[in-house]
């Protein structure tokens, strides 16, 4: 590959333009530095995208303004994405669950994620070896005689009997 005696962009052997480098195009390496600004994974659920959504908007208005700088006062391609990458490293996409990241171990009954700091008797950990937090566990014991639940009769509820 080679460029071309006029200044034409190189072309491998099928007359395709060769992948530019950050070094011979700053245009092209602006270009990735707004793609990665914008292209961060998509929050798991719509409590992590509270979390995502000042993420997002912070690396979104950086992106503008780089483009900005280069479109209408002149700013030099190379410079803008340094720039960008540099505010870019300030928001990292972090703090969040990702889609397709394995959820924490939770309650097999209420859903809320364990918290082993919490022991208190109606409190967010693990009830023993149980799939149970102790809140449930806890709501369960305190139930009526006729009171039956997944916790207490599993296998009437398809679950397995303990």
């Amino acid at each position: 590959m080679s460029a071309g005696q006029n200044g034409a962009a190189a072309r491998d052997s099928r007359g395709r333009l060769a992948p530019a480098t950050a070094s011979t195009d700053p245009l092209r390496d602006l270009a990735k530095a707004v793609l990665e600004a914008l292209d961060i994974p998509h929050a798991a659920t719509f409590g992590d995208d509270k979390v995502r959504e000042p993420i997002m908007t912070e690396r979104v208005m950086h992106a503008r303004i780089a483009l900005e700088g280069v479109l209408e006062r002149g700013d030099d391609p190379g410079w803008s994405a340094d720039f960008l990458r540099a505010r870019l490293a300030e928001h990292p996409a972090d703090g969040y669950r990702h889609v397709g990241e394995a959820a924490p171990p939770s309650c097999g009954r209420c859903r809320t994620p364990f918290d082993s700091t919490d022991q208190s008797f109606d409190g967010a950990a693990r009830s023993g070896a149980t799939p149970w937090c102790r809140s449930c566990v806890d709501n369960c014991h305190e139930g009526s005689a006729e009171h039956v639940c997944v916790i207490c009769d599993p296998a009437r509820y398809g679950g397995d009997a303990r």
